[in-house]
């Protein structure tokens, strides 16, 4: 890539390690990346407004990636947390925010994320009987970003956005708060939302999210 101009700064590199969630992919750093470019360490330049979502969100994001601090950009409102007592009444509460949510906009794409494909599958055919034919399950080639509710995984949703998003059963056996890649995919997942979040769970909540 740097071969192909002929001036190094033409050329802009982006990245969010935050959203490593594969620990097998290993990364070098960005001080070792600017080093074998060739370029100046003050090439580096930290994004420090977020435009997609909202300040409550990415307050709340970069206490779980664990470099809390106050955030600039656009207002919005706090993330809702729901603890329930079964998985009938988790459903429920899903099925009753998502609901609210198209009630009130239509034209809303409403995601619902769960840790693994197979919560995801099961959570689909759950929601079906509380809204019949407007869940739909995303993965893979199946996503479509049509306006209504989708249901997926963690894995599938890295780089991609929704208008909300409710991240289900974010708790420790999901997502331990030791391994570095359970903290990056619940900030995957908090930040792919543009205005609404959701914490939906049935367990106490992963530690990685406590301290909100």
């Amino acid at each position: 890539m740097m071969d192909a101009v002929t001036d190094k700064h033409q050329i802009t590199i982006v990245g969010d390690v935050a959203q490593k969630i594969l620990s097998a992919r290993k990364f070098i750093g960005w001080n070792k990346v600017v080093e074998y470019l060739g370029l100046d360490e003050d090439a580096i330049i930290q994004l420090e407004v977020s435009f997609r979502c909202t300040v409550p969100i990415m307050t709340l994001a970069y206490k779980v990636a664990g470099d809390p601090k106050k955030v600039e950009g656009r207002a919005g409102s706090a993330p809702e947390w729901k603890k329930v007592d079964n998985y009938v009444n988790l459903v429920e509460a899903l099925a009753d925010w998502s609901r609210g949510l198209l009630r009130a906009d239509p034209y809303k794409l409403v995601a619902l994320i769960c840790r693994y494909p197979k919560q995801a599958m099961e959570l689909k055919e759950e929601m079906e009987n509380y809204l019949p034919g407007e869940v739909r399950l995303g993965h893979r080639d199946q996503f479509s970003f049509e306006p209504g509710i989708l249901v997926t995984n963690i894995h599938q949703v890295k780089g991609l956005e929704f208008d909300s998003v409710a991240l289900v059963e974010p708790d420790e056996e999901n997502y331990p708060a030791k391994r570095e890649e359970s903290r990056n995919m619940i900030y995957v997942g908090i930040t792919r939302t543009q205005e609404d979040l959701l914490l939906a769970t049935i367990r106490p909540y992963s530690s990685a999210l406590m301290g909100h």
